[in-house]
């Protein structure tokens, strides 16, 4: 008539001697869970856990504060075999559920999976046009940059010549104005020395004398060609300052926009290194791990990095969908 034990005894429970003179002190709450009479000796073997050996009792025996302290080793009736056969159905047909609900979530997650790769394909399409449009951006902002970075070398060659060929100028402008002052000082001596207001009107000049070994000077129509060079080598000077200004200029728009540009391709080389990041996390998809025992998926966040929220998402929603199924889990 008897079938087997009702809990199996931890190895470090402790037996005790006897069935009967052993007291232990258990509150009537406790006794009522483990269906005991009150006031009456237990006619079945005890196994009590070590922490109460030590315990201070309180009236005297073995005092028990939880069930789970004691097991009390009742063997099963008959009848209690079929309460035992009817459990154990009832706990097929939930297995059997469990099971179902686990094959559910388990295509689920395979119809995810399917979802992720063609997802992964179509970003692999875009980061391979991506980088197409950036390699071809490229090769043309390094042409272009080249273009600006020889045209900024013919324009600093340029100005070298211009501002050399404008010293030379002032130079010459400053001869010129010497000479001429030089000249009108020399007027200005003779005419002093001869006592004569116009050197056109002198007087007759004794004989073997000239004017030119008397002194040799220029006419007026010279001294205004000499005053006209003059005007025109400041004129010169002037447009030359004029280009040099518009050259500077060009060279800070080129610059400008050569620093605007090397930006750009700064820009574009991060974006390329996110897509790489991105490719990197795509391709490490495969560990992703589904366990039918509840763990559905084992994720490591320094892995997925910004899918790790969408895979909490994904969990989230399975554990409304199916809260007893992910009772005690962690998720």
């Amino acid at each position: 008539d008897i079938l087997k034990t009702k809990t199996p005894i931890p190895d470090n429970f402790l037996k005790l001697e006897s069935e009967t003179g052993n007291y232990c002190d258990i509150p009537h709450t406790i006794m009522k869970e483990l269906d005991l009479p009150l006031g009456e000796d237990i006619p079945y073997p005890v196994y009590i856990s070590p922490s109460v050996i030590n315990r201070a009792p309180t009236f005297g025996g073995i005092t028990i504060e939880n069930k789970k302290e004691i097991i009390i080793d009742k063997p099963f009736s008959k009848d209690q075999e079929c309460q035992t056969n009817l459990t154990e159905a009832k706990g097929n047909q939930n297995q059997e559920l469990q099971d179902q609900i686990t094959t559910l979530i388990l295509n689920n997650r395979q119809t995810e999976i399917r979802r992720l790769n063609n997802a992964l394909q179509t970003a692999q399409q875009e980061k391979e046009k991506v980088e197409r449009d950036l390699k071809s951006n490229l090769l043309g902002l390094l042409f272009k940059n080249k273009q600006k970075n020889k045209r900024i070398s013919e324009l600093n060659s340029s100005l070298s010549f211009l501002r050399g060929l404008l010293a030379d100028k002032n130079q010459e402008a400053n001869d010129l104005e010497q000479r001429l002052i030089a000249t009108d000082t020399l007027i200005t001596n003779t005419q002093n020395l001869l006592g004569i207001d116009d050197l056109n009107n002198l007087p007759v000049l004794p004989e073997g004398e000239t004017l030119i070994t008397l002194i040799a000077r220029p006419t007026q129509a010279q001294l205004q060609d000499k005053q006209n060079e003059v005007g025109r080598k400041n004129d010169e000077i002037t447009e030359l300052n004029r280009t040099i200004k518009k050259l500077e200029d060009e060279k800070k728009v080129l610059k400008d926009e050569l620093d605007i540009e090397k930006a750009i391709m700064a820009e574009n080389i991060t974006l390329e290194q996110k897509e790489e990041n991105r490719q990197y996390i795509l391709d490490n998809l495969d560990k992703y791990t589904i366990d039918a025992n509840g763990d559905f998926f084992n994720v490591d966040p320094e892995v997925l990095g910004e899918e790790y929220d969408y895979i909490k998402l994904i969990l989230f929603d399975t554990e409304n969908a199916y809260p007893n199924f992910f009772k005690n889990k962690e998720t």
